[in-house]
């Protein structure tokens, strides 16, 4: 079944979670993350692999403590069970997760 998702309705609710999931299904699902000037999700992993879509603004993101810099149109994928963390420490930023 196609799916489809308005990313501009969802900013539009207010919601004071920074992340959230979009959609669903069995062995995958899609998050938002919406961090706001000095917002992080601190070190974590996942148990399958991820991409991250940076939609806008600019993110520090690191994979087994070594950082980058995500920008507008850049994606990072990050392997099964690797600890990564992101962080928003200049001003607002928009990641959409993929994961399997």
């Amino acid at each position: 079944m196609p799916l489809s998702i308005s990313l501009t309705q969802e900013l539009a609710q207010t919601n004071d979670k920074p992340r959230r999931v979009l959609a669903s299904g069995p062995g995958w699902k899609i998050l938002l993350l919406d961090l706001r000037k000095g917002g992080e999700l601190p070190q974590h992993s996942a148990p399958g692999p991820i991409t991250v879509h940076c939609l806008e603004g600019e993110a520090e993101f690191a994979i087994l403590d070594e950082w980058r810099t995500l920008r507008a149109g850049d994606l990072q994928t990050v392997e099964a069970n690797t600890p990564h963390a992101v962080k928003a420490p200049l001003g607002a930023v928009l990641l959409v997760h993929i994961a399997a």
